[in-house]
């Protein structure tokens, strides 16, 4: 009886415990919370398009992700039309002229120099 008891409330503790844990790779509550803000706010105002990434295949054009939406070159993103895919940004032409998107924005990206002399282990 005594080891039934034992077995049971092992069992018991480690459901406790795998119900307290939280998923490693879900974003912290206060990232969601703004998020949610942001969903609610998104209607109300027009957002400028996001570059997410760029897809480049072996034998075919690149494409981009914008909006999370897959789009090929002269494809439309609501009243913007891709005109270009670089390697790291995207343009997009409409009624107000050119809009360029860069995959990290505020990044600046520079050449990587040999070190000189000698390489050290």
């Amino acid at each position: 009886m005594a080891k039934t008891l034992i077995v049971l409330l092992l069992a018991f503790a480690q459901t406790a415990w795998a119900q307290a844990m939280r998923d490693p790779t879900q974003p912290p509550s206060a990232y969601m919370a703004g998020a949610g803000a942001e969903v609610a706010n998104e209607a109300s105002a027009p957002t400028s398009p996001v570059l997410n990434t760029i897809i480049r295949r072996h034998g075919a054009k690149p494409i981009a992700v914008i909006n999370g939406e897959t789009v090929a070159l002269g494809g439309k993103v609501g009243d913007w039309r891709l005109v270009r895919i670089g390697e790291s940004e995207a343009v997009l032409k409409g009624a107000d002229g050119k809009e360029t998107l860069t995959l990290s924005p505020g990044v600046d990206k520079r050449p990587v120099r040999a070190a000189s002399g000698r390489a050290t282990r």
